[in-house]
């Protein structure tokens, strides 16, 4: 493989080929003649993971709703839809939280539970729908809204993963963050990035919620937490307090 790629550079120098089709050249070397042992081969033909862990861990994006991306629904999916219809995107986690049932557990839940907790499916064997076959979930599979899919409790949770906004460099986006995560909502838009919404307002008020649901899922202890908010908390009474003396200046 070295050799290959000294081969394949000494090639692009001595060439007249632009920086593009250089680069071209060698990424192919790394494509085509990449070489791996006969037992890594078997295990990829065979589908068989090449890694275990004891922990596994599932990606919440806290991305700003403009910020994101989605993975398009399939071709013969697309096809099937109203030409006017805009739901061209499959469906994420996301959208399984904003779906899931309107009962007593399921409304105060909060989306980093949900994340850390369910495990989804899009579709279960009827075969196996009131048996427990899965040594990672407890309980029966449960329906989503809207046809949405299946969900089941883990028996260990997963450890959760976000974008972990700065407070310092990004305040709204840290507080909308939070909110999003450590409390219960249905509508993002009109419950967490809606302009009329003071998030950090918001965030002081749910605060006892926020640092209750937010103890199991990382390392931020109560202690930390109450520094975090009279940081806040005296940031506020200094904007006040400099508010006051630019009126008294400008009477």
């Amino acid at each position: 493989m070295s050799n290959l790629l000294r081969a394949a550079v000494e090639e692009a120098k001595n060439g007249n080929s632009s920086i593009r089709d250089s680069l071209r050249a060698i990424s192919k070397v790394f494509l085509n003649s990449s070489e791996i042992s006969a037992q890594e081969a078997i295990y990829c033909l065979a589908g068989l993971p090449m890694s275990q862990a004891s922990e596994s861990d599932v990606y919440i994006n806290t991305g700003h709703p403009n910020e994101r991306v989605g993975i398009l629904k399939s071709f013969i999916d697309l096809q099937s839809l109203d030409p006017s219809s805009t739901d061209i995107f499959k469906k994420n986690l996301l959208d399984h939280y904003k779906n899931r049932p309107r009962d007593q557990t399921f409304d105060t839940m909060s989306l980093a539970y949900f994340a850390a907790y369910y495990t989804f499916s899009t579709k279960i064997s009827r075969t196996h729908e009131g048996e427990n076959t899965d040594h990672e979930c407890i309980g029966n599979w449960i329906e989503l809204l809207n046809n949405d899919g299946y969900v089941r409790k883990r028996r260990k949770p997963r450890v959760i993963r976000f974008r972990r906004y700065n407070r310092a460099q990004d305040p709204d986006n840290f507080y909308r963050e939070q909110l999003m995560l450590y409390t219960n909502w249905r509508d993002e838009i009109s419950e967490l990035v809606n302009d009329v919404i003071n998030l950090e307002q918001k965030f002081i008020e749910l605060s006892d919620e926020i640092r209750s649901e937010s103890l199991q899922f990382n390392r931020l202890g109560p202690d930390e937490f109450e520094a975090l908010l009279d940081a806040i908390r005296n940031v506020d009474k200094d904007e006040e307090d400099e508010d006051s003396a630019v009126k008294k200046k400008l009477l």
